[in-house]
C-alpha cells in the first residue's frame, strides 16, 4: 500500500455555530442594524505535538492530519475530536462533510522520465502536452449525493512539503506518484458521530481501493 502523508477531514455546517449567533445578536443591538452579520478571519490551531492543524470558522471547521501512522489512527483522532466538540458546544446541522486522504507512491525514475509515463498513460499525446515539463490529472465522479475526487501525478519531495504539508517530514523519496483522494457527502443532517464513524469508514474503503487500482494500473504499463 502507498504511504498516508495527509488526511483532511472538512465540515460544513448550515448555520454558524452557536457561540457566532449569540456574538452576531449582541453586535445587532449593539450597532442598532438587526442585519448585521459576523465576519472574521478563520482561527488556526496546530497540534505540533501531534502533527494536526485545526481551523475553525463561522459556519465549517477542519481537521488537517500529518502525523498518523495509519489511515484508522487518523480517523480515530478525527471522532474524537468531533466527540469532544460536542460535549462543550451545540454543533447545527450539517450541509456537507469531505475526507481528503494524500498518498505517495516512490518511483526510482527520474522526474522527468515519470512525467513522460504519466503522460502516456492518461493523456493523449498532442501538441500541448508532448512538450509539457509536469502533468496532473483531476477528476470528479459525481453520484447523487457522494462526490469522489481524484487527483494524480508526478510530484518531487519540494513540492510535497511546500504546497501540501506544514510540518517537515524525514525521508520522502526524491520523486514519486502524487494521490490525493477524496469523498464529499453533500446531504443537510443532524450532527450524528455515528454517521460520521460510517462516512469516514466507507471513504478509507474506497480511497485504499482506489490506490491500488491506480497503482496496478501503472505498474501494468511497466513501472
Amino acid at each position: 500500500m502507498s504511504d498516508l502523508v495527509k488526511t483532511v477531514l472538512s465540515v460544513q455546517f448550515a448555520e454558524a455555530f452557536h457561540p457566532w449567533l449569540e456574538l452576531r445578536e449582541l453586535l445587532r443591538v449593539a450597532g442598532d442594524n438587526p442585519k448585521m452579520e459576523v465576519q472574521g478571519q478563520p482561527l488556526v490551531i496546530d497540534r505540533k505535538s501531534r502533527k494536526q492543524r485545526v481551523i475553525l470558522e463561522i459556519r465549517a471547521l477542519a481537521l488537517q492530519q500529518e502525523g498518523a501512522q495509519s489511515a484508522k489512527e487518523a480517523m480515530d483522532s478525527a471522532l474524537s475530536l468531533m466527540s469532544q466538540m460536542q460535549e462543550v458546544v451545540t454543533i447545527p446541522k450539517i450541509a456537507w462533510l469531505r475526507y481528503d486522504g494524500i498518498f505517495i507512491e516512490s518511483y526510482t525514475l527520474p522526474f522527468h522520465e515519470l512525467v513522460d509515463f504519466i503522460k502516456r498513460s492518461y493523456l493523449v499525446i498532442n501538441p500541448l502536452t508532448e512538450h509539457a515539463t509536469d502533468v496532473g490529472v483531476t477528476l470528479d465522479q459525481q453520484d447523487n449525493e457522494w462526490v469522489r475526487h481524484i487527483q494524480l501525478g508526478p510530484m518531487k519531495a519540494s513540492q510535497l512539503q511546500s504546497d501540501f504539508l506544514a510540518w517537515p517530514r524525514d525521508n520522502l523519496p526524491q520523486q514519486f506518484v502524487f494521490l490525493s483522494l477524496g469523498c464529499m457527502q453533500i446531504k443537510e443532517m443532524v450532527f450524528d458521530i455515528d454517521h460520521i464513524r460510517q462516512f469516514l469508514e466507507d471513504t478509507i474503503n474506497w480511497q485504499e481501493k482506489q490506490a491500488q487500482e491506480i497503482l496496478r494500473y501503472l505498474h501494468e504499463r511497466g513501472v
